[in-house]
């Protein structure tokens, strides 16, 4: 039997501090220091073990929106037409033709209806419904979303030419020590079959690093500066100013910023870079230990 086997077997029936231990070990191949944690990837982890309380209220896509409209404005969020405990084909067939449904607990929970006259309206409902029973913080071990009150939003479907606009995905390791933070951004094209990702830094010169395994982008309108960029980066600085590390997702679309959602421990704590080194250099200007620097 194969070690990966056998710590596998293992990871399924442990505590979830050593089921991390293990799943790093397999995503890596090395041991994982949880106590001293020096690299990005270790600190992630870390937040999966013990996640700052706050982290629930702003992972819940509904509840966040009361934190943007206190820091930044009202104007930055996608409009809405409706939250929901549980859908029916009446509520469905009360939203307009056009719409974006998904719910608030997790990542991939979500449908763009771009015609609703041609979708099967129960088809809608059951999808939207069975992301209700499923227990997000099970799936990848990300204990903060185990207390988020499911719940479904729908909200305008951000479309031109039936495509979704650019997600510039931003992340923000502030300094809280006299130094400016450190921002990179990651770009995404969710237009191909395997989804492609460019990463720049602040000034939009490319980053010294790419996540492992991508292939960057060759859209090249995807690639172009974004006309916005100052905005977008103010924007992400003041949401994600009272953690030592988050990303904030935002669109711009019809030259108007949409916040999208913030996250904490993005890719599951497996976002590792190449080169190797980065992942190192990275949880340098992750300030430890993990912190809320709220105003008081």
């Amino acid at each position: 039997m194969k070690i990966n086997q056998i710590m596998y077997g293992i990871e399924r029936r442990s505590p979830q501090a050593l089921k991390l231990y293990l799943q790093y070990y397999r995503k890596f191949h090395k041991f994982p220091n949880f106590l001293h944690p020096k690299t990005f990837t270790e600190k992630l982890y870390c937040r999966l073990i013990k996640p700052l309380p706050i982290f629930s209220e702003l992972a819940d896509k509904v509840r966040v929106r009361e934190y943007v409209k206190s820091v930044i404005g009202e104007q930055y969020l996608i409009p809405t037409y409706g939250y929901f405990e549980e859908i029916t084909e009446k509520d469905v067939q009360l939203l307009p033709d056009s719409f974006v449904l998904k719910a608030n607990h997790g990542a991939g929970f979500n449908m763009v209806i771009k015609d609703k006259s041609v979708e099967s309206i129960p088809d809608i409902v059951e999808q939207a419904n069975e992301w209700l029973k499923i227990d997000y913080s099970k799936i990848y071990h990300e204990k903060h979303y185990q207390n988020i009150n499911r719940r479904l939003i729908a909200e305008k479907a951000l479309l031109k030419d039936g495509h979704s606009p650019a997600d510039y995905k931003i992340h923000v390791f502030s300094g809280h020590d006299g130094e400016p933070p450190y921002i990179f951004i990651q770009v995404m094209d969710e237009r191909t079959v395997n989804i492609k990702q460019s990463f720049y830094l602040e000034d939009w010169t490319e980053a010294p690093f790419r996540r492992e395994g991508s292939e960057p982008i060759t859209n090249k309108e995807l690639l172009k500066r974004p006309e916005k960029l100052a905005d977008l980066l103010t924007i992400a600085k003041k949401l994600a100013n009272p953690f030592a590390y988050a990303r904030v997702d935002l669109y711009l679309f019809e030259n108007t910023i949409y916040f999208g959602e913030m996250t904490f421990s993005g890719a599951a704590g497996n976002l590792r870079m190449e080169p190797d080194y980065w992942d190192e250099k990275l949880g340098e200007k992750f300030k430890w230990p993990d912190e809320v620097f709220m105003p008081h």
